[in-house]
């Protein structure tokens, strides 16, 4: 396949979900969120006016984190919002919106530390928690009608959740926490949440991004104090055989058919691995090839966010593949889209 330049999506907003067959899309802008899901429009607002004024002003939005939001489809016709602390769920036909939760010290969690499974919605704590409190989930067995709190892990044992992964193959949970060597771990929980097994812990284990298939369980770790890697879970023998390196460490992930993407983050990691953000693909989740390299900007890291790059829900039979962007050169806050499947690795090093 020929070497293809970047095509921006939009240079504002967020994506969080899309269809190209359907024609669906979810995106937002601050707290204000809009788009079509089954051919119907909508429009709904949880944050305060001048909240979303600053969201469209990097420096500022990226300092306060003011355009951290979560918009997960998480049926047909109901929308699951994250947004400073609180945790609404939205019904496109009624356009009622109903706030479920509020989390004590969660603002924002990682994309993969929310569970969509028939009717079960599950939300892993994420932030500074396990210092201040127990750790858990957010629990709903109907589809975001009613919902429960449920407590993992006591004070102190883990930092937070970095990932809750539904395992179709042996009916549990697989819950992934960070953030030390010490809080570290993947923990196998039953359908309700009572601890079955420790896979293991430490920073071998710590990862949001995993992928679980019939004979094993393949995660891509997020190391911030070394090199990441492939692991692999064979679930007849229990062994963990460690794969390839990754060029950084893994933050989100995305499957569309038989290709499948992760993204590296910007964190503070010595080397190539701090200063760029990389996009990578693979067909058997063990063999990545990087597709582009994006330069992380000069502005403060823990100030500004590291650089990243994170995916939408995607419908299975898209053609393209959409990434937002935070904290890179030439592309932050943009969202961008690619043509798939991709041939051959290839960088890009093209201004827009």
């Amino acid at each position: 396949m020929q070497d293809q330049k970047i095509k921006i999506y939009s240079r504002v907003g967020h994506l969080h979900f899309i269809d190209n067959a359907l024609g669906d899309v979810i995106r937002s802008y601050g707290g204000r969120i809009e788009g079509v899901l089954e051919g119907k429009p909508f429009s709904v607002n949880v944050g305060k006016f001048w909240l979303n004024l600053l969201s469209r002003i990097r420096v500022v939005s990226r300092l306060l984190r003011v355009h951290r939001i979560n918009a997960l489809r998480i049926s047909t016709t109901k929308i699951l919002i994250i947004y400073m602390n609180d945790i609404f769920v939205y019904e496109i036909p009624t356009q009622a919106l109903t706030k479920v939760h509020r989390f004590p010290f969660t603002h924002y969690v990682h994309t993969q530390s929310i569970s969509v499974h028939g009717g079960r919605v599950v939300i892993g704590e994420y932030g500074n928690v396990g210092r201040r409190k127990s750790v858990g989930v957010l629990i709903s067995l109907d589809g975001g009608a009613t919902w429960s709190f449920k407590s993992l892990f006591e004070q102190g044992v883990v930092k937070n959740i970095l990932a809750v992964r539904f395992d179709v193959h042996d009916q549990q949970y697989w819950v992934f926490t960070g953030d030390s060597d010490s809080e570290s771990g993947i923990y196998l929980f039953d359908l309700e949440f009572k601890l079955k097994k420790t896979i293991g812990t430490g920073l071998a284990f710590r990862a949001i991004s995993s992928f679980h298939l019939a004979d094993k369980v393949i995660w891509l770790t997020n190391n911030p104090f070394g090199t990441s890697m492939v692991q692999v879970y064979d679930r007849r023998s229990g062994a963990i055989n460690m794969g390839a390196s990754l060029p950084g460490p893994v933050w989100y992930s995305a499957k569309l058919g038989t290709d499948v993407y992760c993204c590296t983050a910007a964190e503070d990691v010595a080397g190539e691995a701090g200063d760029n953000v990389y996009l990578l693909h693979s067909c058997d989740y063990l063999h990545w090839d990087v597709l582009y390299q994006f330069k992380k900007d000069g502005m403060n890291k823990k100030l500004f966010l590291y650089g990243l790059g994170t995916f939408p829900q995607m419908g299975e039979a898209n053609s393209k593949v959409y990434l937002n962007l935070d904290a890179v050169e030439d592309f932050d806050g943009c969202v961008i889209e690619l043509q798939r499947p991709f041939a051959r690795l290839f960088f890009h090093s093209e201004t827009p």
